[in-house]
This record gives C-alpha cells, sequence and structure tokens, in this order.
C-alpha cells in the first residue's frame, strides 16, 4: 500500500519526458501508476506544490486521482508562468548547482498562494499544547541530533512557535511557546507574508528547504509488486519532496 502520504511545498519542474511516447500517462509532473497486483494509492494528500513545464500536471495508470487530496497546487503551464528567479527547460551544464534556481521572484503569482496544512481542533484557547485535525503534516525532530522540530504559524497571525513533540496517535503537538488560537483555525510551516507561498521555497525567507525538486524523475508513486505502507515511517525528507519509484 502507499497511503496517507503528505506531499507539500515541494516544486516540480520539466518532469517525465518520454519523447518515445508523448502521450505515455508517465509523462507527467507528478505520475501514479500500479502495473500489478491488487495494491493500493489512496488518500496522499498533496498540497501547496507547484508545477511547470508539463504535459499534464498529474499522470495515472490504474490509479485514481478521485483517491488523493489535492488542495492549492499550482500548475504553471494552466495557472500561469510561476516566475521562478532562473530555470529553463533547456538543460545546461550538469555540474552547475546553482541551476536551475526555482526560487521566486518578487513578481510570482504563487506568493502567498498556499493554505494551512491542518487545522486545529482544540476549543479556542491558549497554551503549548494543542490537537490538530492531523498531526502527519509535522515532526518534533524524532530524537534526529541537530535536526530541529518544524517551526509552524497559526494561519492569519504572526504568532509563530516551535514544535517539540508530536503525537500521532492522539494528533497532539506541543511547542515552546505559547501561541492563543480558535477552534478550526489553520496551521502552516512558518511562512512571510500573507499566506504561505506556493513550492519549496517561501519568497524572502533564509530557510533552505529539505525539499528535493522534481527535476528530471518520472514519477512520485509508483507501486509494483508487494505492496507497503509509509504512514509513521516516513522521514521528513519524504514527506516534503524525496520521490518514490520503485523499478
Amino acid at each position: 500500500m502507499i497511503v496517507y502520504n503528505k506531499v507539500y511545498n515541494n516544486t516540480f519542474f520539466h518532469n517525465g519526458i518520454n519523447t518515445q511516447e508523448p502521450n505515455d500517462h508517465m509523462n507527467s509532473g507528478i505520475g501514479f501508476g500500479i502495473y500489478s497486483g491488487t495494491h493500493i494509492i489512496k488518500y496522499n494528500a498533496f498540497k501547496n506544490n507547484l508545477l511547470y513545464r508539463h504535459r499534464v500536471p498529474f499522470g495515472t495508470y490504474y490509479v485514481s486521482l478521485a483517491d488523493q487530496i489535492f488542495s492549492f497546487n499550482w500548475d504553471g503551464d494552466t495557472q500561469g508562468n510561476p516566475q521562478f528567479f532562473s530555470a529553463s527547460d533547456v538543460l545546461g551544464d550538469p555540474m552547475n548547482s546553482s541551476l536551475p534556481d526555482l526560487h521566486l521572484n518578487s513578481s510570482s503569482p504563487c506568493k502567498d498562494s498556499g493554505t494551512y496544512l491542518t487545522t486545529i481542533t482544540s476549543s479556542s484557547g491558549s497554551g503549548t499544547i494543542f490537537k490538530v485535525a492531523d498531526a502527519g503534516y509535522f515532526m518534533d525532530g524524532w530524537g534526529i541530533p541537530r535536526v530541529n522540530g518544524d517551526e509552524i504559524q497559526i494561519v492569519g497571525t504572526s504568532q509563530k512557535a516551535r514544535i517539540t513533540n508530536v503525537d500521532y496517535g492522539t494528533n497532539t503537538i506541543m511547542v515552546n511557546a505559547t501561541i492563543t488560537w480558535t477552534l478550526n483555525q489553520g496551521i502552516a510551516l512558518a511562512y512571510l507574508g500573507a499566506a504561505p507561498d506556493v513550492g519549496a521555497y517561501e519568497y524572502g525567507s533564509s530557510y533552505t528547504s529539505y525539499a528535493f525538486l522534481g527535476i528530471g524523475i518520472r514519477s512520485l508513486i509508483s507501486a509494483i509488486s508487494s505492496p507497503i505502507d509509509l504512514r509513521m515511517k516516513t522521514p521528513r525528507d519524504l514527506a516534503r519532496g524525496v520521490f518514490i519509484e520503485k523499478p
């Protein structure tokens, strides 16, 4: 099974280029495919991702997009050029790690175009512990040396705090500073501006994304033989952009 994964705030650029079969279902920004057996690809959430220069944003093979969750993803091929700082689909020097530069320009339509990842389900109040609808979007460092918990922000406010503990069983989050919230208020990774940006890079932030940019990656999720279940075992890098392809 490939179920309940969270894929958010990534940039997918010029993926899935099969010149021999231009209409191949995997000629897409993100590809979903089941090629044998009775496997399941369902309930995976895709939010605040930026896709550009693809035949189609999502390709499928015996997988229904209706079984996934999509919210506030930007398809630059239909919604407009995202205005990267410096990017071309003409391959340049592969040894030049500075290109393509998929940061957003100041005039990018993807600025402030994202949304919250989940909502607070605790009654309105304040404190350092609260419950959310789905804590799977966040991590507390998982005890890994030199890895901090996510910095989060209450949407619509300037309140930010660092996560110190996540209980995935009860969807309870603990943070390092007192914050005030209302029931059903949105919660996101820390951002600048009026709302989160779409894509891997928040405009104006010095934060270096852990997300691997999707350049030249054929597919995101492809289940072929033995089923796998990535729930609660997915490392942070996977949740934020390390793409899977089973050979």
